[in-house]
């Protein structure tokens, strides 16, 4: 088990997203195992091709996202950190 060095709690969930890069090219489907307001364990097919940067698409017209940093990776997970877009 992972030592918990989270800022924020986490919500466990299953939830369906898309990955996306930031100019809308399709990276994959995805579900969220959890989430916070800081970050995210995302489960995928294959999380070896996911860039270290990506958009998480939240909703199904696409209206909730976030901006993804890629934190760690294993054979079928990944976790991530939300980032803010520079002002």
């Amino acid at each position: 088990m992972q030592d918990n060095r989270r800022r924020a709690d986490r919500k466990v969930m299953i939830w369906d997203c898309v990955m996306a890069t930031a100019a809308g090219a399709l990276i994959g489907k995805c579900s969220v195992r959890d989430i916070s307001s800081t970050g995210a364990r995302i489960t995928l097919s294959d999380p070896h091709h996911v860039p270290d940067a990506f958009v998480l698409i939240l909703s199904r017209n696409g209206g909730a996202r976030r901006n993804c940093e890629l934190i760690w990776r294993d054979k079928s997970q990944i976790g991530v950190r939300f980032i803010r877009p520079a002002a």
